[in-house]
Parts: C-alpha cells; sequence; structure tokens
C-alpha cells in the first residue's frame, strides 16, 4: 500500500489510491482482518403498490451479507487499500456467494477456507426503539469447526502492517476465541498493528465476560474502538470513577490499559433535545464525530462533525474503522502505534490522527447511505467528499454522493432500487455530479445568476459571459417556450459550466430537464414526486420553502440544502435568520428580491451556502445582446461576494 508522503502531491497519492481502488494494486495485502460471515435479513422499504399479490403473512425483506470484520476489509478494499480477509466458510452456492462478493470488492480471500456445513443468519427485527439483532450461528461452520490451529497466523501475518478484529470473535465458542487468541499473539511478535473494536454483542454473553478475554490481550494492542456505553461501562470494571465527558473517560482507560491509542465514536440527534434512541437517530439525522485519546491527548472532529440522515443506522463503526486505517496506513503512523513503538505525543501524531477520526466520520455517513450490511463508498466518493468538506462540517444527505449510482443506492448484496416514475429511462441520462460538487461550486461564488430566455439564440452568449466572469454554475429557469431549447444549448456549448433547470414543477420536466443536460434542479416548492425522482436518479435539487412546515417536510424527504422562497415576500433576512436558529442543520440559497443592496446581508449569514440573483441578467440586456453590461454586473457582484 502506497502511503502518503511529503514529496507525492495529495493528487498523485489520490491517483494511487484510485488505482488501486480498480484492482491495480501490488505487493501483499497491508491488511487483514478475521472473524465470521453471515446472511443478514431485515425488514426492506417498499412502495405500498408492492403488497399488493402478497400474502397477509409476507413480508419484504432486504437480504445481504454481513459480517463485522468482513465489512471493514471491504470498505478499505474499495478505497484503495490491499486488504485480506480470513475465515471458514461452508462448501456450496452460499459460501461461494460470499467469496464472489469480497472478491467483487477487491478483498484477497486466498486464505479463506471452506468445508462442508451451515453459514449463521442474523434476523433484524424492528419495534418501536428501533432495530434489534436475532443471531443463528452457534450451528454455524465457522463456530462448530475454528480452533486455534485452524489458520497459520505466522504464514498469513508475513509483510502485513495491520490486523483487526472484533469482540464478536472470541465469544462465539472456544475454538474461535483460541483462534481468535492465536492471532493476536502472532502480529504482536510481529510488531503489527493490532485494532479490536470491542462490539459487544449481549445475545453472546456478558460485557464482564468479554472484557476478560480483551484485557489478557491489552499489551499486544495498538487501537481499542468503544462505544460511549462501553467506556461508560469500563471505567468501574478498571477500578477508575465515572468521567465528566467521553474525552476524559477515553484518557483515563487509555492511562490505565497501558494502550497508544482508545477511540470512540460519538453520535447525536440534530434535534439536541430528543432521546438518544437509534431509531431517533435515524429518524432525525446523526450529527457525528470522533475521539481519539493518545499519548499527548486528545485528537477530535468535534468542531468539523458529520450530519447526516442515515438510511440504514448499522455497519457504521465497521466504515469508520476502516476510514481511520486507511488514513493511518497513508500517513505511515504504524511504528508511532505499535506495540513496539507506543504512541508518540508529537504534534504530527495529533494532526495525523485527527485526520484519520475524519475520514472514519465520512465513511461511517456514507456507509449508512446504503441499504445492506456491506458498505458501496468508492474512493472517489470518499475522496470528492474530503475535499469539499476540507475542515468544514460536512452535511450529507442521501443525495450525497453514494447516490450516484442513481436507482442502484444498494450494497454489493442489496436489491436494485425502482426505476423512476417519467421518462426518459435513466439509460438516457447522462451522469449528475454529486450534491456535493455541485454545492461545492455554488458556493464557491455565493450567487448563482438566473437567466431566463425568451430566445435560445442568446443563451450561449449571455452565459458565456458569465462562466467567463468567475461564475461556475448558473440556473436556467424553464418559464418560457424557448427555455428547454436554450438549457439544452447552453448545456451542450459550455461542458466546464454547471447548468442548473429551475422553475420545475413536475417530474417530466425534471427528467426533459437532465436529459438535456442539466446538472441539477431547482424548484420554486416542495414537490414530493420531484425530490424522490431526482433521488432515485442521483440528481441533485434544491427545493423551495417558506415556513417551518414546509421544512419539516424537507427534512422527511433527506434534504438538507433548501431554496428559500420567495425570500424578500416572506420576511427576507430577519425571517431566514429565525428559521435557522431551530433547523441549524440546513443550508441555503434565497431567491426572489435578492439584489444587489441586500445580498451581503444574506451572505452574512452562516448557513446561507448561496444567494441565487436575477439581477445580474436584466431582462432588457439580454435581449439587446448586451454582454458587456452583464459582465460589469457580474464583476460587481463577486467582488460583493468575495468580501463575505
Amino acid at each position: 500500500m502506497a502511503t502518503w508522503s511529503d514529496e507525492a502531491s495529495t493528487e498523485e497519492q489520490w491517483s494511487r489510491v484510485l488505482k488501486a481502488a480498480a484492482g491495480e494494486a501490488s505487493g501483499p495485502p497491508s491488511f487483514l482482518s478475521f472473524g465470521e460471515a453471515l446472511l443478514t435479513y431485515k425488514p426492506a422499504l417498499m412502495k405500498e403498490e408492492d403488497n399488493t399479490l402478497m400474502a397477509p403473512s409476507a413480508r419484504h425483506c432486504l437480504q445481504s451479507i454481513g459480517g463485522s470484520e468482513l465489512n471493514t476489509a471491504l470498505a478499505l478494499a474499495r478505497i484503495g487499500v490491499f486488504a485480506s480477509w480470513v475465515s471458514l466458510l461452508p462448501t456450496g452456492p452460499i459460501g461461494a456467494e460470499v467469496l464472489d462478493v469480497a472478491k467483487a470488492s477487491g478483498v484477497d480471500v486466498a486464505a479463506v477456507q471452506r468445508m462442508d456445513g451451515d453459514i449463521g443468519t442474523l434476523h433484524v427485527v424492528t419495534d418501536e426503539t428501533g432495530p434489534h439483532p436475532h443471531y443463528q450461528r452457534l450451528n454455524s461452520v465457522f463456530c462448530k469447526h475454528v480452533v486455534a490451529g485452524t489458520f497459520a497466523w505466522d504464514s498469513l501475518l508475513q509483510g502485513r502492517e495491520w490486523l483487526h478484529m472484533t469482540g464478536i470473535t472470541p465469544m462465539l465458542g472456544a475454538g474461535p476465541r483460541d483462534a481468535w487468541e492465536a492471532g493476536i499473539r502472532e502480529a504482536a511478535r510481529n510488531g503489527l498493528c493490532v485494532s479490536v473494536d470491542l462490539n459487544h454483542r449481549p445475545a453472546l454473553g456478558s460485557f464482564e465476560e468479554l472484557w476478560e478475554v480483551i484485557k489478557r490481550h491489552l499489551p499486544s494492542l495498538a487501537l481499542l474502538m468503544v462505544s460511549e456505553r462501553d467506556a461508560e461501562r469500563l471505567l468501574p470494571l478498571c477500578g477508575l470513577p465515572a468521567a465528566e465527558s467521553i474525552e476524559a473517560a477515553l484518557s483515563a482507560l487509555r492511562r490505565h490499559c497501558g494502550l497508544p491509542l482508545v477511540a470512540c465514536c460519538v453520535k447525536r440527534a440534530r434535534d439536541a433535545d430528543a432521546a438518544q434512541t437509534t431509531s431517533t437517530l435515524k429518524a432525525g439525522g446523526n450529527r457525528r464525530w470522533s475521539v481519539v485519546a493518545f499519548d499527548d491527548g486528545i485528537a477530535s472532529t468535534e468542531l468539523i462533525p458529520v450530519e447526516h440522515a442515515p438510511l440504514d443506522p448499522l455497519g457504521g463503526g465497521d466504515a469508520w474503522m476502516a476510514g481511520f486505517v486507511s488514513s493511518a496506513l497513508e500517513a505511515d503512523i504504524s511504528t508511532k502505534i505499535s506495540p513496539l513503538g507506543k504512541a508518540e505525543g508529537t504534534a504530527d501524531l495529533s494532526e495525523c490522527l485527527r485526520l484519520a477520526c475524519r475520514r472514519g466520520d465520512l465513511m461511517a455517513a456514507l456507509s449508512q447511505n446504503f441499504y445492506g450490511d456491506l458498505t458501496g463508498v468508492t474512493a472517489a466518493q470518499l475522496r470528492e467528499l474530503e475535499q469539499s468538506y476540507s475542515g468544514k462540517l460536512a452535511m450529507l444527505s442521501p443525495q450525497t454522493p453514494s447516490a450516484q449510482a442513481g436507482a442502484q443506492r444498494m450494497a454489493p448484496m442489496g436489491a436494485q432500487a425502482k426505476a423512476g416514475d417519467a421518462p426518459p429511462e435513466a439509460s438516457q441520462l447522462a451522469a449528475s455530479p454529486s450534491s456535493a460538487a455541485v454545492e461545492a461550486a455554488l458556493g464557491s461564488a455565493r450567487i448563482v445568476p438566473i437567466v431566463s430566455f425568451d430566445d435560445p439564440d442568446h443563451a450561449v452568449p449571455v452565459c458565456r459571459a458569465l462562466h467567463e466572469s468567475g461564475f461556475p454554475a448558473v440556473e436556467v429557469v424553464l418559464r418560457t417556450p424557448a427555455s428547454e431549447q436554450a438549457l439544452s444549448r447552453v448545456c451542450a456549448a459550455l461542458p466546464s459550466l454547471l447548468v442548473g433547470a429551475g422553475t420545475v414543477l413536475s417530474v417530466a420536466q425534471a427528467a426533459a430537464a437532465v436529459a438535456a443536460g442539466a446538472a441539477f434542479i431547482v424548484s420554486p416548492g416542495l414537490n414530493a414526486a420531484v425530490v424522490r425522482w431526482c433521488q432515485d436518479k442521483g440528481v441533485p435539487i434544491f427545493a423551495g420553502v417558506a415556513t417551518a412546515t414546509e421544512i419539516e417536510a424537507a427534512l422527511g424527504l433527506g434534504l438538507r440544502t433548501l431554496k428559500f422562497f420567495p425570500a424578500e415576500v416572506n420576511g427576507g433576512v430577519k425571517a431566514l435568520k429565525a428559521l435557522s436558529a431551530p433547523y441549524h442543520m440546513v443550508r441555503w440559497m434565497p431567491t426572489g428580491g435578492v439584489s444587489l443592496d441586500n445580498a451581503r446581508s444574506y451572505l452574512a449569514l452562516p448557513p446561507v451556502m448561496a444567494v441565487g440573483g436575477s439581477w445580474l441578467t436584466p431582462s432588457d440586456a439580454v435581449k439587446s445582446g448586451d454582454l458587456s453590461r452583464i459582465r460589469a454586473l457580474a464583476t460587481e457582484a463577486l467582488a460583493l461576494a468575495a468580501r463575505e
């Protein structure tokens, strides 16, 4: 695995990651994980009409492949780390299916063994408190037949840098526990970084039983990952007093256990007053960050959290570990955190750990944009988000950017989502930029020119003048008979300009606009059918709202960046400031009555991403072809935005 270096540019380093993710990695896998794979069954979200031919006792179910350790290896492989997974699978088509899924994502499965038997299963049952797992695994081939000598750890770990385990495996029986301990001992002898995600599953045994096993191997670990609840329970088990914060708890545990690193993912509902239940976090969305205690203090991403609305609340911890490990390997900090070289308290290490936490946060949020246990995040998607939200709050939605595959918003073993409800077909639509890319472009200029054309011949010269003046994007409104032709001409003639279609009132209009080349959709109101069509097709949409009720509906649809329209008629800056207080998770694009005189007041509000402005393209200047006037207005507007 190529690592970050001072000599290579970020672009060069990401190029190596992307090549590895495409299957062009070379050398031995640097990462290895060990654990059982399962078949998982979860309730599936389906349209009401799909129930018409079902028996009353039948239920829609999403079947996928799961397994915490496999998920981490697969997530790493998909973002470019040459990763291996070690396990025991049954012979026959089910075991082969697991291998095929792992190999399709680039996971090295050469060390996976096969024998006759069954595979474990997980059924998720949801009640008013959220989803709950129910396992049937004691008769699986892994639980029944894995023993200490099943795997040749000395040869398996040759050339590796990192071994990852969880607290699930040692609770599956004496044989799996013995194999788990043998792997950790051998990794420690070879100086590998060993990470363990505590991941206590009450159905497998008590927390105290699990800790008795893990604490025997603390001297071999580089990283112990715990939940907030784990940390709270560990303090008295270690004879430590209660801590006032998660940072204090992790620091106390790290010192007591003699560990280089202790990490925790922190999740809060966007509504600060809501109970922190799994169902609340899924329905209301997460604000997530992570904390790592090391020898010199704390590395945290609390000041740059990730906000997202999970489609599936499970699997985030596995993806976080993958993001953290990939960043740690790239930064080449393994020698500082392995048992043979305890964590060094340096400023450089602190920043490396913070960046690793940040990548983990993004990976966790992105992975929950997929239905199914195994993540579908790619290196390109991760790179885009890291660049778009570098050093700042990241606000993601189901559009961003893991929905780029359009209707295929499932993990590798998930069923395909349904196609849209209007022509043209998805196969006829060009791939749209992700919401993150579009929002980054709109936010860079802070002002989005809004243009209406009565004559399509005016479209290209006007939009070219705006683009050459410095605007990366424009919105062409669909209000005249010439609009669609104007939109199509601009998209074809100016490929480097992001062209959005505005005043979109129907799914048919949205489909036609995207087919013409529109990169994003803007609607004056909140049309749920249009929103869902755009989300299914992976097309960014900015829907108009003006009231708290409409904002609530938009949040329920998974939108987090909204158009405040018509802005001035609905109270202007004062109204938007008032709405932003309870709805702090929303980013805004005020439009309607915004002018050069009041734009600065809107742009001064922190949640405002950009404003929409038709004053840049007066109708008389457009009709007369007065491009010098349009350029002058553009220059004046960009200078104003640059001061904010």
